[in-house]
């Protein structure tokens, strides 16, 4: 006895591939699409059912989103940087400023030079320079002034000092070629003298200037050795006008006794 068997229809699972009857109805289908639309269909990549969902790139604070192009190095931004313009001088320009700079300095120079000769400074520095003694500047008030008195008021040491005169000449810076008593404000004059101490006395010759009968200066000359005689001389300047007089002295070193030897005047008018 056979028995029959019965089979239950296996239910169908759609495959990976698609049949033949879906193919068909897949080209039906797009053949009721217009054309416009399958292309852009057509263009659409196929996405994997298995493939993860696509996350989109969000930037970060601070980072760059720029992107590097192949074949180029990255370019490095530089801030513009101000610099202060030099001027430019032309070279004529600055040789006509040294030139004119010169003669500033040179005409200040000459305005120096005139104002210490006028002024009597420049013999001062020479005879700072040199060694001398410069000659004394008497400070007078401006009046009119007469005639000095032609006469030698003499004293008890006379005979010590015998000569004595005021120049403005002089020959061998001793002898006075004439006798002179009026001067001019600034104007050097000398004052000419001989000495002969008594026996074998040493002394010197105290010399007193006066200025309208007030004394301004005393100068005393060095030691002169008695046995013999000496010529000697001194220079002065008056810068204003004065009624002026000299006082020759004669000092003796052995007794330390002061005698006048003689009184001169002269006059420094304009």
């Amino acid at each position: 006895m056979s028995s029959a068997r019965s089979f239950a229809p296996l239910p169908s699972f759609p495959s990976g591939e698609p049949s033949q009857s879906q193919v068909e109805q897949g080209d039906v289908s797009k053949a009721l699409i217009p054309f416009s639309q399958q292309g852009a269909m057509g263009l659409q990549p196929a996405v994997s059912a298995t493939h993860a969902p696509v996350v989109p790139f969000i930037p970060q604070q601070g980072q760059e989103t720029s992107l590097t192009i192949p074949g180029y190095e990255d370019m490095i931004y530089v801030p513009p940087m101000y610099t202060k313009p030099r001027p430019i001088i032309p070279r004529y320009r600055a040789i006509s400023g040294f030139v004119s700079f010169l003669l500033v300095c040179l005409m200040l120079c000459a305005g120096a030079s005139y104002y210490a000769k006028t002024s009597g400074m420049l013999n001062t520095v020479s005879h700072f320079i040199t060694g001398g003694n410069p000659p004394p500047t008497i400070h007078t008030n401006n009046y009119s002034l007469p005639d000095p008195p032609n006469k030698i008021d003499k004293g008890p040491a006379y005979n010590t000092i015998p000569s004595a005169t005021t120049t403005l000449h002089l020959i061998q810076n001793t002898i006075a070629v004439q006798t002179d008593r009026v001067f001019h404000p600034g104007e050097v004059f000398a004052l000419t003298y001989s000495v002969y101490p008594p026996g074998k006395t040493s002394g010197k010759v105290i010399i007193k200037w006066y200025s309208n009968n007030v004394l301004y200066q005393t100068i005393p000359s060095d030691t002169i050795k008695g046995g013999g005689s000496t010529s000697a001389y001194v220079k002065i300047a008056y810068s204003e006008q004065a009624e002026g007089s000299v006082e020759l002295w004669w000092q003796d070193l052995s007794t330390n006794q002061t005698q006048l030897a003689q009184r001169l005047y002269f006059v420094v008018r304009n």
